[in-house]
């Protein structure tokens, strides 16, 4: 199966590497350039969980992900930040079918629901 992994963080990182380890083919997606870089070239993400090796994991900035190709995308950033992320995902167009799974795990900053709800 090919998953994107939207967010860089401590969960997109670990989780990616428990996909491929399962062995999915993963797109790991951060928001930072610097940071997508800095993994191709070591790969070991610098900020979070840096001793995890991310050989064999693809990385790429949000923007680029190849979200329509996808056959999952787990969005693993934190709830603050879910609703500016998942509309900006890119290649979200009318009729194109996507399975996101908020992995967040907090509930919405000034809402009494889980992110994801309305």
């Amino acid at each position: 199966m090919d998953v994107v992994v939207v967010g860089g963080g401590s969960w997109g990182t670990a989780f990616s590497r428990l996909l491929a380890d399962h062995g999915h083919a993963v797109t790991l997606a951060c928001r930072d350039a610097a940071q997508v870089a800095e993994i191709a070239a070591t790969g070991h993400n610098p900020r979070y969980l840096p001793n995890v090796d991310l050989g064999g994991i693809g990385v790429t900035t949000i923007a680029d992900a190849d979200v329509e190709g996808a056959n999952l995308v787990v969005v693993a950033v934190p709830s603050a930040a879910f609703g500016e992320v998942v509309p900006a995902l890119p290649g979200r167009a009318p009729g194109c079918f996507v399975s996101i799974v908020p992995s967040v795990r907090r509930i919405r900053p000034g809402r009494d629901r889980r992110a994801g709800s309305p």
